[in-house]
């Protein structure tokens, strides 16, 4: 069964094609590399969870799009935009996110052996991390096919 492998793969492969992304990582959320060493904007995919059903396996995976915040040195003369590039991240990101989805949702689980399941969640998410990064954390199910036998 490489249903697990074969997800991770074909989304990273997408998300690797997109030229507002250079890195992709996976793991668990302290495995997001923080010491300024990663080139960013970055893509790190968890793993939530997996449901084995009778005929499939769905998992839950959240997709992590982040850059690096950009404070500018000069004066705030605008309160609505302020003097960063966070709403800039924030676009870029979702559009990201956006583009990554559509492809993901043209696959066949006949063809492809994964399909993704409804809607993606998006939330996005400021200054998280002590790298004081910007972007959305996207959380979607994939169902996976199986050829698991029963003993």
């Amino acid at each position: 069964m490489n249903s697990y492998f074969r997800v991770l793969d074909s989304i990273k492969q997408t998300v690797s094609a997109e030229p507002f992304n250079h890195t992709v990582t996976k793991g668990n959320i302290s495995d997001i590399d923080l010491e300024k060493q990663t080139i960013f904007p970055l893509c790190h995919l968890m793993l939530n969870s997996a449901t084995i059903t009778q005929n499939a396996v769905q998992l839950s995976i959240t997709m992590f799009l982040m850059d690096i915040v950009d404070v500018s040195n000069e004066e705030i003369t605008n309160q609505f935009e302020g003097n960063d590039n966070t709403d800039d991240i924030l676009n870029t990101q979702l559009a990201l996110a956006t583009r990554v989805l559509r492809v993901l949702q043209k696959a066949d689980i006949n063809r492809d052996q994964f399909e993704i399941d409804g809607d993606a969640s998006c939330e996005p998410f400021l200054e998280r991390f002590t790298n004081n990064l910007a972007g959305f954390a996207v959380t979607f199910s994939v169902t996976t096919s199986t050829d698991m036998t029963y003993c």
